[in-house]
């Protein structure tokens, strides 16, 4: 489902917040790698391996805490190094509106 209003302007990400890819760029995904372009800056966003998968996750069926908890249980890794690599991916991805909250639940 397509994200609607970005919120990084006044509101913290939360890891029980449920995200989606801003409708305003265009992505997409070739191999393992996902290419982003951000309408407000004019600029392409590339993610490889893991970033490229975790992007591929922002289908608005689950919190962050879920792709978290599914990327622990999928790679038989630490919660905590999972949360160390993902959080701040999908923080700067808020903050820049690459990611926007799910509005349509």
């Amino acid at each position: 489902m397509p994200g609607t209003t970005p919120t990084a302007a006044n509101t913290a990400l939360s890891t029980a917040m449920v995200l989606v890819p801003n409708a305003a760029d265009g992505w997409l995904a070739v191999d393992d790698e996902v290419v982003v372009y951000d309408v407000r800056a004019q600029a392409c966003h590339v993610f490889e391996g893991v970033a490229a998968l975790a992007w591929q996750c922002l289908d608005g069926d689950g919190s962050i805490d879920d792709i978290l908890t599914d990327f622990a249980d999928i790679f038989e890794v630490d919660l905590e190094l999972v949360q160390q690599d993902l959080v701040p991916l999908f923080t700067d991805g808020f903050e820049k509106e690459l990611i926007v909250e799910n509005q349509n639940d």
